[in-house]
């Protein structure tokens, strides 16, 4: 069944590089305009790499949150590092969905910082995830209307949050974490872009719960540079510890 299932066209649009890859890894979502450039072979290579690393660890780490009720290893006295480029200063900052309108108008260049909200300003159907990684790429380019590639503020990527699952991109008849696709395509994508503006790429993450689940998302980002073949430490990451965190859903 795993074989008809993955070799099924009506179900099976795209799949990964690897010779084996393709009856493991398959998007299933309807087509969208413009999404070929988007989850190319060597993307999808990234995402099933990054799920299959670290898919149990999360399903560790999710199932410890919710058993604990009160215990906690959150510690408040974590070293702070310097601004990461682009972010050293934010008096103005601006967060919003990844549509034409917004995106144009968070990327003013008086701002400092624009948080493109994947987790809760964006309706995470399969539609507005495509056409929102598609959008924050031509943003960052410089091919949005109204958009300039060596203008703007440092744009920050909020990724969703551990628990929410991609239905659409399944790795071994499994899901993959939403949040994983979000850092995987983001990067592919636009780091190199970022990485030559000297600004980025930069992510938010808000709803952390405890050291290890920012420690999951650290080895994330450690194993998506290295996969990628970034500097290493080129990803910075703002984090916000929420003792209710990970996600209310």
């Amino acid at each position: 069944m795993l074989v008809d299932m993955f070799t099924n066209p009506s179900q099976n649009r795209l799949q990964a590089k690897a010779p084996s890859a393709g009856y493991h890894l398959s998007v299933v979502g309807e087509p969208v305009p413009g999404d070929e450039t988007l989850l190319t072979p060597e993307a999808l290579d990234l995402i099933r790499a990054v799920h299959r690393k670290f898919g149990r660890q999360r399903l560790a780490l999710l199932d410890a949150h919710f058993r604990r009720r009160t215990a906690t290893d959150v510690h408040h006295d974590h070293p702070t590092t310097p601004g990461a480029p682009g972010l050293e200063r934010r008096v103005v900052g601006l967060t919003g969905a990844l549509h034409e309108t917004s995106s144009v108008d968070a990327l003013d260049p008086t701002a400092d910082v624009w948080i493109a909200d994947f987790a809760h300003l964006t309706s995470p159907t399969w539609t507005n995830t495509i056409k929102s990684h598609l959008q924050l790429r031509s943003a960052i380019a410089g091919h949005a209307p109204g958009t300039r590639a060596d203008g703007g503020p440092t744009v920050a990527l909020r990724p969703r949050c551990l628990p929410l699952l991609e239905h659409h991109i399944r790795v071994d008849c499994e899901p993959v974490p939403a949040g994983f696709v979000d850092v995987a395509l983001h990067c592919f994508h636009n780091a190199v872009a970022l990485l030559r503006t000297g600004r980025g790429p930069h992510f938010y993450l808000p709803q952390l719960g405890s050291q290890s689940e920012a420690r999951l998302w650290n080895d994330v980002f450690d194993f998506t540079e290295r996969a990628l073949g970034l500097p290493s430490d080129a990803i910075r990451v703002t984090v916000l510890i929420d003792k209710s965190a990970p996600c209310r859903i």
